[in-house]
């Protein structure tokens, strides 16, 4: 199999993967909402965004790390996974440490972690479990990415959106039918479980592949973690543009608000979720292609999915305002109009993803980091000029330029490097869906 098959077999193959995982994820989020109600969504949502934070900032980049240095040839890989074990280790500890420590010295600081009023043991074990498996997850992908082995991925992917969809379907049904009562807490404890169950999986998987792992680390330290700082750092800001909004809503307005706007972003994440991973399908064949290759690939790529996501936008933003107060319930009105303008910043996320994926892949990872940094510097300013004044519309304009900034520095650093034009790499072409037709048929006919 020639490597543009093999990339545009495992693209096509992820792009339907994560379709169904999509569908199946939102039909979940439904439910789920649903269980929680407007306040319940406010705290999970403030929760998650800290386990998020946390996993990011202790995980120390492992998934953009070992994708490239597993897919590097003639590189230690096994080197590569025990270090990045040992970073994860560490993190995983230090941070458990540092919330009991929070928790039993009943320290104002847990305020800012988990909401006042919900700092009970429960919530402890919650953030605590949630992190394991944020932290744990990113090493798990990043090796299997730096081996093109999507199917794993894909799969792991396609069963958590599925049994999480039955499970809050079978919840939501026997309450509606009032042969059970879900509080707040037994709605996040089959949360807990189904993630639990998730990370036991990926672990199982893992260690039935015999991954070869070394602790003999000397040779790779250096330039894993020259490459790793630079992206670690990014992605923390990056979390930090995604999520600082939480915080300013709940201090300024409160948890409800919170709720609203935690919906929409929810809703935008389930999108980026499921179609940024195909983004990652480039790096592996990235890394080892040569300048022409790579403007090929990138600008087939790049064109394609901008072209899917602009119409999934068209057809979309015109849906939510009728179809999220039916899905979700009247209760959940005041969150359509964040999500319509999150849905914008979506888009441009996604397209910034693609060619930052290129620079990951070249390892030139200094755009992204300015990219990203700008857009922070932007989501702070408006932030605090928008959300005190106007709540949760004014986060998500914020959120919407921050996006748009960082993806034009992006852009710009890639174009820079090539001799093609523009419109080579972002205007969908004749020749584009005739390329498409072709693969479909080639992968039905087999």
């Amino acid at each position: 199999m020639s490597r543009k098959t093999s990339i545009a077999r495992q693209a096509t193959t992820t792009f339907g993967t994560k379709a169904i995982g999509f569908l199946f994820s939102f039909i979940s989020s439904i439910f789920l909402t649903r269980l929680l109600g407007v306040e319940g969504k406010g705290v999970q949502a403030f929760i998650i965004a800290n386990v998020v934070l946390f996993s990011t900032f202790f995980g120390f980049n492992v998934l953009t790390t070992l994708t490239y240095f597993v897919a590097k040839e003639k590189f230690d890989a096994a080197a590569a996974r025990g270090l990045a074990l040992l970073m994860n280790g560490l993190g995983i500890i230090f941070f458990i440490t540092f919330i009991s420590l929070l928790f039993f010295l009943n320290s104002p600081i847990l305020d800012f972690i988990i909401p006042e009023g919900y700092q009970s043991p429960f919530f402890v074990i919650y953030l605590m479990v949630f992190f394991l498996s944020g932290i744990s997850t990113p090493f798990f992908y990043g090796n299997w990415t730096g081996q093109a082995r999507f199917n794993i991925i894909n799969g792991l992917v396609l069963l958590s959106s599925i049994l999480n969809t039955l499970v809050f379907s079978g919840a939501w049904f026997l309450q509606k039918k009032n042969l059970v009562t879900l509080p707040l807490e037994q709605v996040l404890t089959i949360s807990l479980v189904m993630t639990s169950l998730l990370f036991l999986l990926q672990t199982a998987i893992f260690l039935y592949s015999r991954e070869k792992i070394s602790f003999k680390i000397k040779k790779v330290i250096k330039p894993i973690l020259l490459f790793s700082s630079i992206g670690w750092i990014t992605g923390v800001m990056n979390f930090a543009v995604r999520r600082i909004d939480f915080w300013f809503v709940e201090y300024y307005r409160n948890i409800e608000q919170l709720g609203y706007y935690a919906l929409a972003a929810s809703l935008v994440d389930i999108l980026i979720t499921i179609v940024l991973p195909a983004t990652y399908v480039l790096s592996p064949y990235l890394t080892n292609a040569n300048t022409e290759q790579r403007e090929v690939l990138l600008g087939r790529f790049s064109r394609i999915t901008i072209a899917m996501m602009t119409v999934l936008t068209i057809i979309a933003l015109p849906l939510i305002n009728p179809m999220l107060p039916f899905l979700y319930g009247a209760e959940f009105t005041s969150a359509v109009l964040p999500l319509q303008i999150l849905w914008i910043g979506g888009l441009l996320l996604l397209i910034r993803n693609i060619f930052l994926m290129f620079n990951v892949a070249t390892n030139n990872l200094a755009p992204n980091f300015f990219a990203i940094l700008s857009s922070l510097l932007v989501t702070l300013a408006l932030d605090f000029v928008l959300v005190s004044k106007y709540g949760i519309i004014g986060a998500s304009w914020a959120s919407v330029v921050a996006y748009g900034v960082g993806s034009l520095i992006v852009m710009i650093s890639v174009f820079s490097k090539f001799t093609r034009p523009i419109s080579f790499f972002l205007f969908f072409k004749k020749d584009d869906f005739n390329y498409l037709v072709l693969k479909c048929k080639s992968i039905t006919s087999k």
